[in-house]
């Protein structure tokens, strides 16, 4: 995914292969982990950070070390998933593919 398919991307509306969260600086682990088994469960799917309600790139901090989070998943979920970060006017926004 580069930056032109991220656009295209945020001009979906949520459903249930698709959920953004503003998550500036923190997200509960826990809750990442429950919407990998609702996406695993539903077909796959994917869970952007650094996006507001309106769907407008705003940045994120969380899961910066995304080796860390994918290795977490995979290890307590058995779910493999894939991360792309990517960056916008100092924005970085944080793509869980499930």
């Amino acid at each position: 995914m580069n930056i032109d398919e991220l656009k295209k991307l945020l001009q979906s509306p949520e459903n249930e292969h698709i959920k953004y969260k503003e998550a500036k600086t923190l997200y509960d682990v826990k809750k990442l982990m429950k919407y990998c088994v609702a996406f695993a469960n539903e077909g796959g799917g994917q869970l952007v950070f650094g996006v507001n309600e309106q769907r407008k790139m705003i940045g994120t901090q969380v899961f910066k070390d995304t080796g860390a989070i994918k290795s977490k998943i995979l290890e307590k979920l058995r779910i493999q998933v894939d991360i792309v970060e990517l960056q916008e006017d100092n924005k970085r926004v944080f793509v869980l593919n499930i």
